[in-house]
C-alpha cells in the first residue's frame, strides 16, 4: 500500500480561548504515520462539566474530559496499525477506551459516590475525531468519529467546504438553526451514563483537506457559508501557511466568544500556492452566491440552495 506521506502536504493548528487559564477546548493529532493519520478535537462541555475537582487541581470537570479524551484518543491510535482500524473499532473499541479512562479519573476525584447515580453529567465533553488512511490510486480513505457538535469537515476545490459529522443536539436543528439558537446537545462522552460514537466512512480523491473545529471557530459566523467564504478568502489573501494560521488566529481573537479549536491535515495540492489556486474558483462561486446576504431572509434563502451539497456523502466503491 502506498505510504500516506506521499499525498501529505503540510498541518493548520489554531487555539484561541478568552480566558486561557479556564480553556476547556482540547486537541490531538498524528500526522508523522505512513499508514494512517489522526485528527481529533474535544470541548469540554462548561455548563454540564462547570463542576470543580479539588483533587484534581481545582480544574473543572469539562477542562478534565477534554484532555483526557484528547490524549486517550491519541495512546488508543498509536496501539494500532492504522490500516487495520474498523468502523467497530471507532464505535465500540475507542468508545470504551473513553469511557474507562473518565470512570478512572472520576474515581481518582475521590467523588464518585456524591455523583453516581444523579442527572450530572461528570466529565462531560464533546469528540469530533478522524483518522485518514491511504486508498486506491491517490485516493485516501476517511473515517469519522462523533458526539456531540464540533466537526469535522471536507475542503476540495469542486465542492469546497462540506460537512462530514453530523450534530448531535435535541430536536435536530439544521447547521443554520444551531448558529442562530444552540440547542441542547443529544450525546456527549461522559464519565458515567451511556454515550456513543457515530461512525461515517468514505473515499476521497487528493486535492483535500480536513478540518476538525470545536464550536468557536464555526459559531461566531452569521452562517454555514459564511464560515467558507470566509476560510476561501484567507486562503486567497495570506502569503504562506504560516501568514494563513496567523490570519485564523487574528480572526477567532476578534470574532470568537468562546475556546476555539482547529486542527486542519492537507493531501494532495502540492504547495500553498496551488492550494490558492486551486480554490480560487470555489471563492469566486461562493462570493456570488453570498452577495447581498444582508437579511435573515437571505440568509435563509441562500442556505436553502447551499445545503443541497453542504453534508459531504460518503463515497465507498
Amino acid at each position: 500500500m502506498d505510504s500516506l506521506l506521499d499525498r501529505f502536504d503540510f498541518d493548520l493548528r489554531v487555539t484561541w480561548s478568552p480566558d486561557p487559564d479556564r480553556a476547556e477546548d482540547a486537541g490531538c493529532c498524528d500526522l508523522s504515520r505512513a499508514e494512517g493519520h489522526l485528527l481529533a478535537v474535544f470541548d469540554g462541555c462548561g455548563g454540564l462539566g462547570a463542576k470543580r475537582y479539588e483533587r484534581l487541581g481545582g480544574r473543572s470537570g469539562a477542562a478534565i474530559a477534554s484532555h483526557t479524551a484528547a490524549e486517550t484518543t491519541m495512546r488508543w491510535f498509536d496501539a494500532f496499525d492504522p490500516t487495520q482500524i474498523s468502523s467497530y473499532m471507532l464505535s465500540e473499541g475507542l468508545r470504551n477506551s473513553l469511557a474507562h479512562a473518565l470512570r478512572h479519573v472520576l474515581v481518582t476525584s475521590g467523588e464518585t459516590s456524591e455523583l453516581f447515580g444523579s442527572m450530572v453529567r461528570s466529565l462531560p465533553t464533546t469528540g469530533s475525531i478522524a483518522i485518514v488512511l491511504p486508498g486506491r490510486d491517490r485516493d485516501c480513505h476517511l473515517m469519522t468519529a462523533q458526539a456531540g457538535d464540533s466537526r469535522v469537515y471536507l475542503l476540495t476545490p469542486e465542492a469546497g467546504l462540506q460537512q462530514i459529522t453530523r450534530d448531535e443536539l435535541r430536536g435536530n436543528p439544521d447547521a443554520l438553526e444551531n448558529l442562530q439558537a444552540s440547542a441542547p446537545l443529544s450525546n456527549v462522552i461522559q464519565a458515567e451514563n451511556d454515550f456513543t460514537l457515530t461512525v461515517r466512512s468514505g473515499d476521497v480523491s487528493t486535492p483535500f483537506a480536513l478540518l476538525c473545529a470545536t464550536d468557536g471557530v464555526f459559531g461566531c459566523f452569521r452562517s454555514p457559508m459564511g464560515f467558507e467564504v470566509t476560510l476561501l478568502r484567507l486562503i486567497r489573501d495570506s502569503h504562506d501557511l504560516a501568514g494563513f494560521t496567523a490570519s485564523l488566529q487574528s480572526m477567532l481573537s476578534e470574532h470568537s466568544g468562546d475556546d476555539s479549536t482547529l486542527i486542519g491535515s492537507f493531501y494532495g495540492w502540492g504547495s500553498y500556492p496551488a492550494l490558492q489556486r486551486l480554490t480560487r474558483g470555489r471563492l469566486r462561486e461562493m462570493e456570488a452566491l453570498c452577495d447581498g446576504m444582508d437579511t435573515d431572509e437571505a440568509v435563509r434563502h441562500v442556505w436553502e440552495q447551499y445545503r443541497v451539497n453542504y453534508f459531504w456523502k460518503e463515497e465507498t466503491p
